[in-house]
């Protein structure tokens, strides 16, 4: 072996080996390298982070036989152990603990420290402590300056880095401008310049006591001539954007920035022009209606069947054979079970008519959902109802009484009419007015339908057993094949004592359904209510007399009683009373 002498010291106290320092006290660690991990800079980017792990990575490896011959204690303040051995860890969580298992490592918890050991510390290292500078608060500074000259008017703005360096910036004004306005356009000018640069601490400095004194809310204004930025005259600029000679009734944001394209600012533009928008009389006589619920949904309890009907009008149809132009329909909350009735008069004598034959057939029911339709709000019903000790829940064409409570009729409404569309079509020869005919063959269709919301048909739930429909006699279903009179009345008393026990369970799976369609409708509710003396536009229900130009609302009315959450009574602005409550989804709030 041979020693390469210029690498060869001999005769030092201590030296360099390895990266570690050698002497008679024995190995210890490079000052060099620890100042470099003392003065280390901040981390500013990802590849320095990067670089960092990399480090990290390299040294963990070289010092791993060095842990794993020594036993490591760890004191801290933070439950790494507890992390480190929770069974609920991440996957990042649970590699650094497997990686951690071979090692002889404990965590201890960190000490308080005596109040003498602490002033031993602080006696001992306060003459070694530097003063940490103060940070200082870098601002830029921005000067501003407009004039209006013979030749123009013009603007011009200057930024001055926290380092002392500049940047100028000169601005022409293309439109008519007084000196005041160049400048405030020279103010804007440079705080949208500062925005795009990022600037975050910004002093600015002007000659104009107008623009600062505004700026600094004192109002100060010293032209009488110069109104563009006053907040009165601004108001009737936006006034005369809206729905002057050149308006159109546009929304907030479209009218201040037509104001600010023709050169006016002032602080409260936005504001001012939300307000004109909220309060102007034709915007809101032909807003559009909202269509967010506004209401959580409210459902009625079910309790057997035939207790509770729906009732409700469909019409006008094409005049069928007969004059027979309306139809009557109900259908039982329960059993969801459908009637329905063509008429040729729509009159409270022909509704009273169609629902005692209701009463013949299932008995007397509890209560009536319907509309506020005269059919069903005139004497005649009203007495038939009181007679037989039926409630009436009038639910009008809002769905006031009960919100969403008569949505079962209307459903059962769009299926009649739907199937009714279908078989009525014919290209070649139609006969719309053949409706009547096929009524029969729609509603035994219905009937015989198995409802998602109680899981049997409805014919089932009525009379205990499925409907021998003609489709299995014309194919020999294997029902209608083991059919046998000597074993039928046997059959028949079974299948009656199980009808309780099916009915039982089509009312809990009604319920579970009506839970999970309240969940799902609450879902998109966005609350809104109204308090008594509001003052309130109705949506206008007739379509009599109607025309595009036509406003959408009527009014306005004032809210004169909450009769329930989301249904209102209302009055007239004389105190004339309006007949029945009224569903927020066919009210707006007016504004004055």
């Amino acid at each position: 072996m041979k020693l390469n002498l210029e690498k060869c010291i001999f005769g030092v106290p201590s030296g360099k080996l390895l990266g570690f320092m050698v002497s008679h006290r024995g190995i210890q660690a490079n000052p060099e390298k620890i100042n470099a991990i003392l003065n280390m800079k901040p981390l500013s980017s990802q590849k320095d982070v990067q670089k960092l792990t990399g480090c990290m990575a390299a040294l963990s490896r070289k010092l791993s036989h060095y842990f794993q011959g020594h036993s490591v204690t760890v004191v801290t303040s933070f439950p790494l152990g507890n992390i480190l051995h929770n069974r609920e860890a991440n996957v990042r969580i649970t590699k650094w603990a497997l990686e951690l298992m071979s090692l002889d490592i404990s965590f201890k918890p960190r000490t308080s420290i005596m109040s003498q050991a602490l002033a031993d510390f602080v006696a001992e290292w306060t003459e070694c402590q530097e003063d940490m500078p103060e940070e200082k608060m870098e601002y830029w500074t921005m000067h501003f300056d407009g004039s209006k000259r013979l030749s123009g008017t013009g603007a011009g703005v200057v930024l001055i880095f926290p380092t002392g360096e500049r940047l100028s910036y000169v601005l022409w004004i293309h439109f008519s401008a007084s000196h005041n306005v160049a400048e405030y356009e020279a103010l804007l000018h440079g705080l949208r310049i500062a925005i795009s640069l990022g600037i975050q601490r910004l002093i600015v400095r002007g000659d104009s006591q107008f623009v600062v004194n505004q700026v600094m809310k004192e109002w100060s204004c010293l032209d009488d001539n110069m109104t563009a930025y006053k907040q009165e005259e601004g108001r009737q600029l936006l006034k005369d954007i809206h729905s002057g000679i050149c308006g159109n009734h546009a929304a907030a944001r479209t009218i201040v920035g037509k104001a600010y394209r023709q050169g006016f600012f002032w602080p409260t533009a936005v504001s001012d022009a939300d307000k004109i928008v909220r309060t102007c009389k034709g915007c809101q006589f032909f807003a559009r209606q909202t269509h967010l619920l506004a209401q959580e949904l409210q459902t009625i309890p079910l309790s057997w069947p035939f207790a509770v009907w729906g009732l409700d009008m469909v019409g006008p149809f094409k005049k069928a054979v007969g004059g027979y132009t309306h139809l009557f329909v109900a259908v039982d909350k329960f059993s969801k079970w459908i009637e329905a009735k063509p008429v040729i008069t729509i009159t409270a004598d022909k509704a009273r008519n169609f629902f005692i034959n209701i009463v013949h057939r299932f008995g007397v029911p509890n209560r009536i959902i319907t509309d506020n339709g005269t059919q069903f709000t005139g004497r005649v019903f009203k007495d038939f109802c009181e007679d037989f000790g039926i409630k009436i829940c009038y639910a009008s064409v809002a769905r006031v009484a009960h919100p969403m409570s008569n949505g079962q009729v209307e459903r059962a409404n769009g299926m009649v009419l739907q199937g009714i569309k279908a078989r009525v079509f014919d290209r070649l020869n139609p006969y719309a007015g053949k409706w009547v005919e096929q009524l029969p063959s729609v509603l035994w269709s219905l009937r015989t339908t198995t409802s998602r919301a109680t899981g049997q048909s409805t014919f089932f739930l009525v009379y205990g057993a499925e409907a021998m429909l003609p489709s299995e006699v014309e194919f020999e279903s294997l029902r209608f094949r083991n059919f046998s009179e000597e074993r039928y009345g046997e059959d028949r008393v079974d299948n009656l004592n199980r009808l309780e026990e099916a009915r039982e369970a089509a009312l809990i799976q009604s319920a579970r359904y009506l839970q999970g369609l309240r969940r799902y409708h609450n879902h998109n509710v966005r609350s809104r209510a109204f308090l008594f003396g509001d003052l309130v536009l109705r949506k206008i229900q007739t379509t009599r007399d109607r025309h595009k130009l036509s406003p959408l609302w009527e009014g306005s009315f004032i809210i004169s009683e909450v009769t329930q959450p989301g249904s209102y009574q209302l009055k007239r602005e004389d105190g004339t009373p309006i007949n029945n409550s009224w569903n927020i989804e066919h009210l707006r709030r007016f504004y004055t």
